[in-house]
């Protein structure tokens, strides 16, 4: 189990949900773990090849660059929200 003074648990992550994108950007460890209850399917995508769809595939990398910053600024504008309300 992880150290709850150090982690903070997400109880329900759904298919899809990706994790760590973040460090893909700033070229740092990634900040998360993740560990399952139930068997699953995990793909790892390394920033080795993250640059090279950048390299060798600049369209699908724009679409995966576009991904990423929806998902970012959906998660932004969560957070914010949520810093709002506790505000109050």
């Amino acid at each position: 189990m992880p150290d709850t003074n150090t982690s903070s648990l997400v109880p329900d992550i759904i298919a899809g949900t990706i994790v760590g994108e973040v460090s893909l950007y700033l070229s740092s460890e990634a900040s998360v773990s993740v560990i399952t209850e139930t068997n699953c399917l995990i793909y790892f995508f390394s920033k080795y090849h993250f640059n090279t769809i950048d390299r060798e595939s600049p369209e699908k990398a724009a679409e995966l660059h576009t991904f990423i910053v929806q998902l970012l600024s959906e998660q932004l504008a969560k957070y914010s929200a949520m810093i709002k309300a506790l505000m109050r």
